[in-house]
């Protein structure tokens, strides 16, 4: 009796496993691309969306109705009636962002439809075969997860996760499809599927949750600019090779958040031309005596300061057109004097009035 005490006592000591930390695939992608941009974005030292990102989203929602419709349907619904689901969602959208979402939906609902409904080989689609979708529930639950770093007493599992936008099954037992609605206006080739991180990393995560999976397909339907690319195909060994790149993304993580200002910035002039964090950015304020030492590594920093400096003069003209003059902190800006040319803006000191 004492020893069942004993054991119910450590049983009892024992700490319970936290919960799991929850690492999304937009997240993990920023520190593998520069972990001072992923720690000022995770740590809000800047904001990171746009309309266009909003405008995506709603346009999903709309897609992902039709799926639903298909669906609850079992699989009777028409194309046109699917059609209709889609635009009908698309019109409900954010006042603001319903102009762009009718377009991107519009521009690829007919064709986006008819492949839902209608295998390759002509066939009406069992909806079985839909395995998952965003918006979906349950079993159907675009959602997937996998714990890549394991929990236990006292340690929280990091556990990677994802939205589908839709999952299906393949035409042999161990393939599954994935379709990704694209509703901006990039040129999706089948190449830049292959080499994107976001599909290397849903093929990561299927893998772990389909066991008996041996190859995951995905291709892009991008109504905007031509339809659908061809099927891409990812095995084992390519969500091997993305889970050793998670492993180290993640160390830098740990790093960069335990110490923000030592989180290292890997300056690339494409990505660093949409950073939100590059006022931040160490690289970009290099001061000038690195020219000396580094006239490479310099050149690179003026550079994304000085697309930084162009953005916020555009903003700032813009403001002052629509606002008037902006003044504070002992300086103004607005439209320079009247000249015989158009109107410009300029940063000047201000004028302190003349004491009476």
């Amino acid at each position: 009796m004492s020893d069942q005490i004993d054991i119910w006592e450590e049983l009892t000591n024992t700490p319970a496993e936290p919960p799991a930390e929850l690492i999304d695939r937009s997240t993990i992608e920023r520190y593998i691309e520069c972990p001072f941009a992923g720690a000022a974005i995770e740590t809000c030292l800047v904001e990171n969306g746009s309309l266009a990102a909003d405008s995506g989203n709603e346009a999903h929602d709309a897609f992902a109705a039709m799926v639903w419709d298909y669906i609850a349907s079992n699989g009777e619904a028409a194309v046109h009636e699917l059609v209709e689901s889609a635009v009908a969602q698309a019109q409900v959208s954010r006042p603001d962002l319903q102009p762009d979402v009718l377009e991107a939906v519009r521009a690829g609902v007919w064709p986006i439809a008819k492949d839902l409904v209608y295998r390759a080989d002509g066939q009406r689609r069992n909806p079985a075969d839909i395995l998952r979708y965003q918006g979906g529930t349950d079993e159907r639950t675009g959602q997937i997860a996998y714990d890549i770093t394991p929990g236990g007493p006292g340690k929280a599992a990091q556990r990677l996760t994802t939205e589908l936008d839709l999952l299906m099954a393949g035409d042999a037992k161990d393939e599954l499809c994935v379709t990704d609605w694209k509703t901006g206006r990039t040129d999706w080739t089948a190449a830049k599927v292959r080499a994107a991180f976001q599909f290397q990393f849903h093929s990561l995560l299927l893998f772990n949750v389909y066991p008996d999976c041996q190859r995951v397909w995905v291709r892009v339907w991008s109504p905007r600019t031509g339809g659908s690319t061809g099927w891409v195909g990812f095995t084992r060994r390519d969500a091997d090779d993305c889970g050793h790149r998670c492993v180290q993304a993640l160390e830098w993580r740990r790093q960069a958040l335990a110490g923000p200002g030592e989180a290292p910035a890997w300056p690339d002039a494409e990505r660093c031309s949409w950073c939100p964090a590059t006022r931040y950015c160490p690289n970009a304020a290099d001061p000038a005596p690195e020219l000396a030492e580094n006239p490479e590594g310099f050149l690179t920093c003026y550079a994304i300061r000085q697309i930084q400096l162009d953005k916020d003069k555009a903003a700032l003209n813009a403001y002052v057109r629509a606002h008037g003059m902006i003044a504070g902190n002992g300086w103004e800006y607005g439209e320079k004097p009247p000249s015989s040319r158009a109107p410009s803006c300029e940063l000047r000191e201000a004028k302190c009035p003349k004491a009476e």
